[in-house]
C-alpha cells in the first residue's frame, strides 16, 4: 500500500494537523485580545482606576459616616422602646404572678387511682420549676425572634 493510504494518513496526520492550527489560532485570537483589552486601553483604565479611588477613598467614607449616625440613632431609639416596654409589661403583670400561682396551687386534679399518671403530670409540678420553665421559655422565644 502506498504511504498517503494508511490510517496515519488519512486520518491521525490531518486530525493532528488540524487540531494544531485551531490551537495556535486561537492562542492568537486571545493574545490579541488580550493586547487590544489591556496595553491599548491604559488611558481608559486609568480613569477608571481613578474613578474607583476616589469611591473607596472619599464616598464610601462619608456613606459609612452615614450609616454608622443611622444605625446609632435606629439602635437608641429601639432601646429606649425596649426599656418602655419591659417597664409597661412589668408594671401591668405585678399581680400576674401571683395569681398565676395561686391558680396552679388550687388546680385539683383527681388522677383517679392511677399513681404513675399522677407522678408525670404537669399539676404536680412544683410551682417555681414551672415559672422558671416558662421564664427559660421567654428567652428563648425573644432569643429567636430578636435574632
Amino acid at each position: 500500500l502506498p504511504g498517503w493510504l494508511t490510517v496515519e494518513g488519512l486520518i491521525y496526520q490531518p486530525c493532528i494537523r488540524s487540531a494544531g492550527y485551531i490551537f495556535t489560532s486561537l492562542g492568537r485570537v486571545i493574545d490579541g485580545g488580550a493586547d487590544a483589552f489591556f496595553v491599548k486601553n491604559v488611558a481608559r483604565s486609568t480613569v477608571l482606576a481613578r474613578k474607583a479611588n476616589y469611591f473607596d477613598q472619599v464616598l464610601l467614607q462619608r456613606i459609612a459616616i452615614r450609616i454608622v449616625q443611622v444605625m446609632v440613632v435606629s439602635l437608641n431609639s429601639f432601646y429606649d422602646f425596649w426599656v418602655c416596654f419591659l417597664t409597661l409589661f412589668s408594671s401591668l403583670g405585678k399581680g400576674l404572678g401571683r395569681r398565676v400561682g395561686n391558680f396552679l396551687t388550687k388546680v385539683d386534679y383527681n388522677h383517679q387511682g392511677r399513681e404513675m399518671y399522677g407522678y408525670f403530670n404537669i399539676m404536680n409540678f412544683d410551682y417555681g420549676l414551672i415559672m422558671t420553665f416558662l421564664f427559660f421559655m421567654l428567652i428563648m422565644l425573644l432569643g429567636i425572634f430578636l435574632a
